[in-house]
């Protein structure tokens, strides 16, 4: 990894960067098919780092609210937006950095592991806080380091994956991120009340996703761009005139990601609600839910990158988040367990199957041919983490304002609504060139 030092004012040095090749900008060293078993790691450290990233947002951080503020839980919102504002903005810069970087273990596998020593250092503050400030300190470490872990891995598979392979691992990425969430959910629940321990049980896995991200081969670039200060900074931005259908692909997941915010940070607290159970049994719902989304997931994220290599991107895209938004409309007047399950396998089967079908997409109309995914992935996270940070704060402003059974109702249906709308732009306006 680059660092500050002697040499030219306002440029990071480090190891030798060779030269760029006929003024086209830096190239990879080559662009050979992950191995299967490759693949089997890749989803593995898929697997790992998103248990950690998911679990507290999904499960863990509304009981830890709910623990240090009853009257409160609203704020679950605040928490989550504050993390995903700090993580959006770290994404692109440790993109920038990776791309740059010529270690001897590569370019991406080093963020990993920065991203995981971080990710550890969250897990006192979020285990033992007194209040919510704390609470919310050690959740923007654990979303910036864990996050910085999980694209390490995209950012090598957007390196190494062949572009007929790029639906299948991205499927297969897909369920292991859907499992894990789940995985994450029932591993922290063997805690019981013991609240610190449902911190460290996912942190776990993440360990072990990294520990498996090492195994796979990570080449350096060649023609690898010396990054100066302006260009570190220029990682923020992008033009969409000259990347269109990357603009236009950016904006669909901006506004479909925005449906799947609006919810997310609240899912608990819905079920108790509608069921009329006390939040601290609710851990059983969610259990339930949680293993509708293992079969979703295991069967609607395969299938759609297979499909997707088959068939094209944009009719999975298109037929996906149809049905991500008919599960939607079902969870919003949903009063019953038996509802709430039917609502939960049509909406991540649509979630799972999209995601797959998204994710391959992305990696077709990266900019300059992928050589600097880390960079444009990390761009491309803003339309993901930027309604993560927004989203919850939108929702959590009208259930303060229309109040509970309503309020979760309306933000089931403007997921709907925004999930189709998100979907329009990447159906008709994209152009695909893979």
């Amino acid at each position: 990894m680059s660092a500050i030092g002697a040499g030219e004012p306002g440029r990071l040095v480090g190891p030798e960067l060779l030269p760029e090749v006929g003024g086209e900008g830096p190239r990879l060293a080559s662009r050979d098919r992950l191995s299967r078993r490759e693949v089997i790691l890749v989803v593995l450290a898929t697997f790992g780092t998103g248990m950690a990233l998911i679990t507290p947002l999904v499960f863990t951080l509304p009981l830890l609210v709910a623990a240090i503020d009853p009257s409160r839980t609203h704020l679950v919102g605040v928490v989550v937006g504050v993390g995903a504002a700090f993580s959006v903005l770290a994404a692109p810069l440790a993109g920038s950095l990776s791309d740059s970087s010529r270690l001897r273990w590569g370019r991406r596998r080093p963020f990993a592991v920065i991203g995981a020593l971080i990710g550890i250092v969250s897990i006192p503050l979020m285990a033992l806080a007194p209040n919510l400030a704390m609470l919310t300190g050690g959740w923007v470490l654990s979303s910036i380091g864990w996050g910085t872990a999980g694209a390490s891995v995209m950012n090598l598979v957007a390196d190494r994956a062949a572009p007929q392979q790029r639906g299948r691992v991205s499927g297969v990425s897909a369920a292991a991120m859907q499992i894990a969430a789940v995985a994450g959910v029932m591993l922290a629940n063997t805690a019981g009340s013991n609240t610190a321990l449902m911190v460290v049980l996912p942190a776990l896995g993440g360990l072990l996703g990294v520990g498996a991200f090492m195994c796979v081969s990570d080449p350096t670039s060649v023609g690898a761009i010396a990054l100066t200060w302006r260009r570190l900074f220029a990682s923020f931005v992008f033009s969409p005139r000259q990347y269109p259908d990357f603009a236009w692909l950016w904006l669909g997941r901006f506004v479909f990601f925005s449906a799947i915010s609006l919810t997310t940070a609240y899912t608990t607290l819905f079920y108790a609600q509608r069921l009329e159970i006390e939040l601290t049994s609710i851990a059983s719902i969610v259990a339930v839910t949680s293993g509708v989304g293992v079969i979703a997931a295991a069967a609607g994220a395969p299938l759609g990158g297979l499909l997707a290599d088959k068939w094209g991107r944009k009719p999975l895209i298109g037929s996906a988040i149809a049905m991500f938004s008919a599960g939607s409309l079902v969870l919003a007047g949903a009063h019953s367990l038996e509802a709430i399950v039917v609502g939960s396998l049509i909406n991540q089967l649509g979630l799972a199957a999209a995601g797959a079908a998204m994710q391959a997409l992305l990696l077709d109309v990266l900019p300059n041919g992928g050589a600097e995914a880390g960079r444009y992935l990390g761009v491309a996270a803003f339309s993901q983490k930027l309604p993560q940070a927004g989203a919850p704060l939108v929702a959590a402003g009208l259930l303060s304002v229309q109040g509970g059974e309503s309020g979760y109702g309306t933000l089931f249906v403007a997921a709907a609504v925004l999930a189709v709308l998100g979907g329009a732009c990447m159906v008709f306006k994209v152009r695909v060139h893979a």
